[in-house]
């Protein structure tokens, strides 16, 4: 489609000329005789450029680019001029229009600024339109920054949150789901593990093995759930008697307790061990079914060694277990302390 031009000049001899020269160069041309003539046009169709004399009676042409802007900036405006009027040119020019060009017009100097004041209009049209593009892409591009920070974000606190939910599970899969210290398994690991320690170290190594007297019968007469009780009360004693970081105080199995000293020896862990026996005791738990006392109370069998390279805990295990039995042997609530210290 050819482009469509809206010519304005109070001059019948001028538009007839121009407008004849503007289409035999290909544009559709409109004619306007003043001001607001051109103006009501330009309100009422959609030009692709505005060609307008500056000096016309009544509403100029400085009137009729103000008026073309308001309505839209983005259409060209070719200002026609005397010589004596290149100051007002320069204010058209100023207020926004294309190009200005002196009367009388030549035919291809015409011809070249119009089709100059086009190619700006296209030219400032693709780049206004690649702007808007560029903007847009920004835009994207911040949002999906943003919503990468925000993954990551959520990514690094999920995996913050699974960290310390594994630790979670990990102390809980630890501990014994009655009494609340640590259990068999955990038992195992933390002996191996200072085991070895205490052979690099050379230092001695203590472990105490703890039955509640008369537990089973304890149970059959109280019940279940007093037995539960009673087993709690024993572990939470045996923990809060321990005060280094290096002792641990497990469940053994059923009502057997063991406690783990590192860097303990034989005397220390015979004090530790009669501490236990008497803090126990000190609770008063009633058993009116035990002969030995009115009160739960426990055994305790002492086992001291100085573990040497490629020895094993399992016999510390066997010598503290086999004084437990002499305890229990020799009338319960007492510690017995195995003789053997391997050094």
């Amino acid at each position: 489609m050819n482009p469509s031009v809206l010519l304005i000049d109070d001059e019948e001899i001028i538009l007839i000329s121009l407008s004849h020269d503007l289409k035999n160069q290909g544009y559709e041309v409109t004619t306007a005789n003043n001001g607001p003539e051109g103006i009501r046009k330009i309100r009422k169709n959609c030009f692709d450029m505005v060609i307008t004399d500056l000096k016309m009676e009544g509403t100029d042409g400085i009137q009729v680019i103000e008026e073309t802007k308001k309505i839209d900036p983005k259409i060209p405006v070719l200002i026609l001029t005397g010589h004596g009027s290149l100051s007002s040119a320069i204010k058209a020019l100023r207020l926004g229009a294309s190009d200005y060009l002196l009367k009388p017009c030549d035919r291809g100097e015409l011809a070249m600024r119009v089709a100059n004041c086009l190619e700006k209009r296209d030219l400032q049209s693709i780049v206004e339109k690649r702007n808007e593009e560029l903007k847009r892409a920004n835009e994207q591009l911040k949002r999906e920054i943003s919503d990468r920070k925000r993954i990551a974000n959520e990514l690094q606190e999920s995996r913050r949150r699974l960290i310390e939910m594994n630790k979670h599970l990990k102390r809980l899969s630890n501990l014994d789901g009655l009494t609340g210290i640590p259990n068999r398994r955990h038992f195992d690991e933390f002996l191996a593990r200072e085991w070895n320690r205490s052979v690099r170290q050379g230092t001695p190594f203590s472990l105490i093995m703890t039955d509640i007297d008369f537990f089973k019968l304890y149970n059959d007469n109280y019940g279940h759930q007093a037995g539960d009780e009673c087993l709690k009360k024993v572990a939470r004693v045996m923990a809060k008697t321990l005060n280094r970081p290096g002792d641990l105080a497990a469940r053994y199995g059923g009502e057997e307790f063991a406690v783990i000293l590192t860097d303990t020896d034989r005397q220390g862990a015979a004090l530790l061990a009669e501490t236990l026996r008497a803090n126990v005791e000190s609770l008063k738990i009633p058993h009116a079914f035990s002969s030995t006392s009115k009160h739960v109370t426990i055994s305790l069998g002492v086992g001291t060694l100085f573990p040497q390279r490629g020895s094993s805990p399992e016999k510390l295990v066997s010598l503290a277990d086999k004084a437990l039995y002499e305890a229990k042997q020799e009338g319960r609530n007492r510690v017995i302390i195995s003789e053997d210290q391997s050094r």
